[in-house]
C-alpha cells in the first residue's frame, strides 16, 4: 500500500487475496516463502498455480522476473485492484479510529464531533458525492444522537472533527507506518483520494423478536 500511496520503501511481494482460501493449495504458499526469502521471482512464478485466482500474483511476479521495479510492476494491475487496495486502507483506518472514540468517548455526541449538514439527506454518505458536514456545538448536543455522527475516511476532500485529528494520525503511523498526510497527497496511479464519510453507528430499524 505504501508503494501504491507513492511511498518510497514498499514492496510489490504477492501475497493471497483476501476473498480467496488457499488453505489447500500448498503450492501458493511455497511461491510465496520463496519469493520472501530469495527474491527470486521467476522461480516463484514457476511454482505458482496458472489459475484465475491467483492472476494478481502472477501478474506482480512476471512483471517483477522481467526485471521491472515494484512501482512498474503494480502498474501492471488493473486500476480497480489498487484503487480496492486504497479503499480497504482507507476503511481499515476509519475502523480503528471508530473503535477508539467508542472505547474512550462512548456513545453520546460531543462537541467537535461531525454530522451532516442540514442541507443533506440521510443518503448522502452513501453517494458519490461528498457530503456537506458540520461540527456540532454544545447547543446541537440534545438535538443529536450517536447514530447521526459520521466520521471520515482520510483523503483529500474531508474534515477531521478537530479532537479527534490525533488519533487519526496516531492510527496510520501505528497501523500502516505511513503518516496521515499520504491520503492528502497526489498519488500515483491516477487515482482520486477525495476520502467519504461513514456513520460511527448504524442503529438497526423495523427490527422483531420473539
Amino acid at each position: 500500500i505504501a508503494l501504491i500511496l507513492g511511498q518510497e520503501g514498499g514492496d510489490a511481494s504477492p501475497s493471497p487475496s483476501a476473498s480467496t482460501n488457499y488453505s489447500e493449495n500448498d503450492n501458493v504458499f511455497a511461491a510465496q516463502a520463496l519469493f520472501a526469502a530469495t527474491g527470486d521471482a521467476s522461480r516463484a512464478l514457476e511454482m505458482m498455480p496458472r489459475a484465475p485466482s491467483v492472476f494478481l500474483e502472477r501478474t506482480l511476479l512476471g512483471a517483477l522476473a522481467e526485471g521491472l521495479t515494484a512501482s512498474e510492476a503494480l502498474e501492471r494491475l488493473p486500476r480497480q485492484t489498487l484503487m480496492l487496495y486504497v479503499k480497504a486502507t482507507q476503511s481499515l483506518i476509519f475502523n480503528h479510529v471508530a473503535s477508539r472514540r467508542l472505547r474512550e468517548f462512548g456513545t453520546e455526541p460531543r462537541i467537535g464531533d461531525l454530522v451532516l449538514a442540514p442541507s443533506e439527506t440521510s443518503s448522502s454518505v452513501t453517494t458519490r458525492r461528498l457530503a456537506d458536514v458540520m461540527e456540532i456545538a454544545e447547543a446541537d448536543l440534545q438535538h443529536v444522537q450517536a447514530e447521526d455522527l459520521v466520521l471520515p475516511l482520510p483523503g483529500s476532500g474531508i474534515r477531521y472533527p478537530t479532537y479527534l485529528q490525533k488519533v487519526y494520525e496516531e492510527v496510520s503511523l501505528e497501523v500502516l507506518k505511513l503518516p496521515l498526510s499520504v491520503f492528502h497527497e497526489a498519488p500515483p496511479f491516477g487515482m482520486p483520494l477525495v476520502g467519504d464519510y461513514r456513520r460511527m453507528v448504524v442503529k438497526p430499524m423495523c427490527v422483531e423478536w420473539e
